[in-house]
């Protein structure tokens, strides 16, 4: 039996409360197609800060090993000690991998810049094979946390990081990403190994069944009420300077003349402490805050919007955010400012309305043609669901055990 490591340090155990993730995900399909899957996660959540609770070294989940490596706690996404929590674990990573028969082939995710350094020296000395999967863009994300006055000097700033990751790509045997946008990241580097796009998708069946089954509950448990002339919009995920949330409540003020159209904000971040006190500042009541909710809860309240929003800053590097899966799956027509991949699919399957990103006047305009045209906005929610199930999870996870074939085929050769 061919062994499969694959290295995330991002990764959760499973749990009822969270999605799978993008690794448990190919890690399940690759079981299924008779590969022996090791997934390398950190004993620290990602999400919470909080150390992994496990009983044993190794867990065993659906025919998966999980292998939860020692690494250094962090609080701050952007901090010395998120670097250290990286470097110490791709140490013990090592260390494990050495222990033990050396695998047919790595899955690594990138961003990889600070464990690309000891990954490139194990497959040098071992020759094993491995894959980039691109789920997002570093360094290029560092460049929208520099001061103006120094973001033209901002690749010459980060040219070391620049050199890892293509170093990191120029000795892969395959890529995958996210999005055609990543991707041609690496192909434009190395052009003649097997890659393909592996969006992240969505359960479109558990979707189906949790929107099909809802029958009002999740209005009653956060004491939401719609009448018939209510229109619903949501925002879910991150609450960070990068999801342009100012913008959001910048647009329900301007909109606030309009009593019908309400915001609902679900999710948790840095900009948590600010959404609450403009609500309380301004005594709004046309945002209602939820909190972080768990995507069964989130799925079921999907049910009773209207819109969907995929709002970030103009500078974003997002190509195509989790969220717009979910909110497709679900029946939800979208505003979006991204001007990548998800902004083209948005005019070219018309599952929703584009708007310039930071601008307020241009998202209460996208507002009011989705408020304004029901008949428009129902076309649109059938697209949706059609386009959702080109995302579907079992298709796209499928995508990738076919290039984990086409990787090791051209090895053997």
């Amino acid at each position: 039996m061919r062994t499969i490591c694959i290295i995330d340090p991002y990764s959760d155990l499973p749990s009822e409360n969270l999605r799978p993730g993008r690794y448990h995900q190919i890690a399940d399909q690759l079981v299924k197609k008779g590969f022996y899957v090791k997934l390398y996660i950190s004993n620290i959540s990602h999400r919470d800060k909080n150390k992994i609770k496990f009983n044993h070294l190794n867990n065993f989940y659906n025919g998966i090993e999980y292998v939860v490596i020692e690494s250094y706690k962090y609080q701050s996404h952007i901090s010395i000690f998120r670097i250290l929590y990286e470097k110490v674990f791709i140490r013990n990573v090592i260390k494990d991998l050495e222990s033990n028969k050396t695998p047919d082939l790595i899955i690594l995710r990138d961003p990889a810049i600070f464990i690309s350094k000891s990954i490139l020296k194990y497959v040098k000395k071992t020759n094993v094979k491995y894959i980039v999967d691109i789920i997002d863009l570093w360094p290029e994300l560092f460049e929208l946390l520099l001061p103006r006055f120094l973001t033209n000097y901002s690749n010459l700033i980060f040219s070391s990081f620049y050199q890892r990751r293509k170093k990191l790509l120029l000795g892969a045997s395959g890529f995958s990403a996210v999005s055609p946008d990543y991707l041609n990241i690496a192909t434009v580097l190395k052009p003649n190994v097997p890659a393909d796009v592996v969006y992240w998708g969505c359960d479109m069946k558990t979707i189906s069944e949790i929107i099909d089954n809802q029958r009002g509950e999740i209005l009653t448990e956060l004491s939401l009420n719609k009448k018939n002339n209510d229109f619903w919009i949501i925002y879910s995920g991150t609450l960070g300077n990068g999801y342009d949330i100012k913008t959001i409540f910048k647009a329900a003020e301007i909109l606030s003349y309009i009593p019908n159209i309400k915001f609902l904000i679900a999710g948790s971040g840095p900009l948590e402490a600010w959404v609450r006190n403009y609500i309380f500042q301004y005594r709004s009541t046309n945002i209602f805050y939820l909190g972080f909710l768990p995507t069964n809860k989130l799925i079921s309240l999907f049910k009773y919007c209207d819109i969907g929003l995929t709002t970030y800053i103009k500078k974003s590097t997002v190509s195509m955010p989790i969220k717009a899966y979910d909110y497709f799956a679900s029946g939800l027509p979208i505003i979006n400012s991204l001007h990548k991949n998800l902004g083209k699919l948005v005019l070219e399957q018309n599952l929703g309305y584009n708007y310039e990103g930071e601008d307020a006047y241009s998202l209460k305009n996208a507002i009011l043609s989705s408020f304004n045209n029901k008949n428009e906005l129902n076309v649109k929610k059938c697209c949706t669901r059609k386009a959702a199930y080109t995302f579907n999870q079992v298709k796209q996870y499928g995508i990738f055990v076919k290039l984990v074939d086409n990787v090791l085929s051209e090895f053997v050769k």
